[in-house]
């Protein structure tokens, strides 16, 4: 089933609900090109929409995006009133490396270096911190490729592989088909 417009009739003429709508047709091109379904909805405010694709990895991609009308003088309203959100997840991505996080630095990531064998900074994107027993190893490496131009970027909010399900997480409205692709060719 498509992603479907939640909309009153009043806001079809509307800029955000034409954008929205285009980043939901697209999300949805995607997804049935790949051979996946979709389900969700969008308006001119917001939109939600995931999409299954049926491949070994069983991947699962997530977009949201929700708009506020409230918030405080004191901080940017475009970051404070929005949300962006972009979920990949594959479960039962087998592999034998060790559970592993990567993430934006936060503040005292520094003490966490300091006091932790498994912290350390990302070798290529000084901005971004992983937590692992092996930074090194090569599905690290190969996530570290594909997703470079996201890391230049700071969209990538997390990476993270436990449990044999590989998350990344990120903060945009771009689709990225080409990123999804490569993806779901990697051999874990």
């Amino acid at each position: 089933m498509p992603v479907t417009p939640d909309a009153s009739q009043d806001e079809f003429s509307s800029p955000f609900f034409l954008k929205n709508k285009e980043i939901c047709e697209e999300f949805d091109a995607i997804m049935i090109q790949l051979g996946g379904n979709t389900k969700g909805s969008y308006n001119a405010w917001s939109y939600n929409a995931s999409g299954k694709v049926p491949h070994p990895y069983k991947w699962e991609f997530r977009i949201k995006k929700a708009t506020f009308s409230s918030g405080s003088l004191m901080f940017s309203p475009k970051k404070q009133n929005q949300l962006l959100k972009t979920k990949w997840i594959a479960r039962s991505f087998y592999s034998d490396c060790h559970p592993f996080l990567i993430r934006r630095k936060r503040n005292f990531d520094f003490l966490r270096i300091q006091l932790s064998d498994l912290w350390s900074r990302h070798q290529k994107f000084p901005s971004y911190f992983i937590r692992s027993s092996s930074p090194s190893h090569t599905l690290i490496y190969q996530l570290s490729e594909i997703l470079d131009k996201l890391y230049d970027s700071k969209e990538l909010q997390l990476v993270s592989y436990q449990n044999n399900t590989l998350k990344i997480e990120l903060q945009t409205e771009k689709i990225y088909p080409e990123l999804i692709s490569q993806l779901m060719n990697i051999k874990p």
